[in-house]
């Protein structure tokens, strides 16, 4: 639990800290150069597999702060918006984040990979509360030990290997 309450705060950190170096930049040709320098920088990190920092990086370009800048946005050439527009729609949370789960799934054994941790909590924590310990006669549920053992299985697989 300590350690996801620290996930969450430098989740929060990131974030904020990618909006606020936009948004305190008064100079509009500046600041659409950031926002091109932030999605470089989320490009990297889906090259080296962090999709957490990724995600935290498209969140700060997505917060109601940068997103109000029409002009800043205006000024962000074409390849890069597109750029951004394809990496946030990793970010649909429809049909249950499909297209994140889609990424990891076809792609080979890329060892090592820091996933989306809110995917890997909320996946754990829908096992944990909606799937019954037990089962009839007091017996424990050998099935829902399975799928945690699963979902923690791929989590070391993630991180079997080292960074160069």
């Amino acid at each position: 639990l300590k350690y996801a309450l620290t996930y969450n705060e430098t989740k929060k950190v990131t974030m904020y800290w990618v909006a606020t170096e936009i948004v305190k930049e008064k100079n509009l040709i500046k600041r659409a150069k950031l926002i091109k320098h932030f999605l470089k920088v989320a490009i990297y990190c889906q090259g080296c597999n962090n999709y957490n920092t990724m995600f935290c990086i498209l969140s700060g370009l997505s917060h109601a702060a940068v997103n109000r800048l029409d002009e800043t946005w205006a000024r962000v050439p074409g390849k890069w918006s597109k750029v951004f527009k394809d990496l946030h729609g990793l970010l649909d949370p429809s049909r249950n984040m499909f297209k994140y789960r889609n990424l990891l799934n076809n792609a080979p054994c890329r060892s090592p990979m820091i996933p989306f941790f809110p995917v890997l909590k909320k996946d754990l924590t829908f096992i944990h509360l909606g799937i019954d310990t037990k089962v009839e006669g007091g017996l424990i549920n050998f099935e829902k030990m399975r799928m945690v053992s699963r979902e923690i299985q791929n989590i070391r697989k993630y991180c079997s290997t080292d960074y160069n």
